[in-house]
């Protein structure tokens, strides 16, 4: 392990505290879009199995892909997913006046409260400490890159 700034130790990974309110999060997102998307399929629009399960690929790979981006130490990508869960409340929000029956209320209900927990934790501090160390990270090793790079070219020559 190497110090860093402050006295800070930085090791291979990021603290425990941070990993966990990351898959915390992740997880909190991955079940709010897999109801969400329920809840919009059989409130809103009746579709067929093969478009359900092509709108939730797409989510599913948009997600990925975007949180494949956080982990790589974007702040832009940790915005995009604070505004897809946001998104998806609002597009929630109104099926709670919408549903018919106690159990489809709670199930909306509980999927408005677990968007709101994904949210709330997306804007916290700690989130954006792991999605910072997680920059830094990247940032040192493409720096190690360029430097070893630059000594095989010295001695190449």
């Amino acid at each position: 392990m190497s110090e860093y700034k402050d006295n800070e130790i930085v090791g291979l990974l990021p603290p425990r505290k941070n990993i966990g309110l990351f898959l915390l999060t992740t997880m909190l997102l991955i079940a709010g879009t897999g109801i969400s998307l329920s809840i919009i399929i059989n409130t809103y629009y009746k579709l067929s199995a093969q478009w359900s399960l092509g709108l939730l690929a797409a989510l599913v790979i948009f997600f990925s892909i975007t949180n494949f981006r956080v982990i790589k130490g974007s702040f832009i990508g940790a915005k995009v997913l604070k505004y897809y869960a946001i998104t998806l409340v609002v597009i929630c929000l109104p099926a709670l006046l919408l549903q018919s029956t106690n159990a489809a209320l709670i199930f909306c209900f509980i999927d408005i409260l677990i968007l709101f927990a994904a949210i709330y934790l997306l804007s916290g501090k700690k989130y954006a400490a792991f999605v910072q160390y997680q920059r830094d990270f990247f940032t040192d090793i493409q720096e190690a890159k360029e430097a070893v790079e630059n000594e095989l070219g010295r001695k190449s020559n």
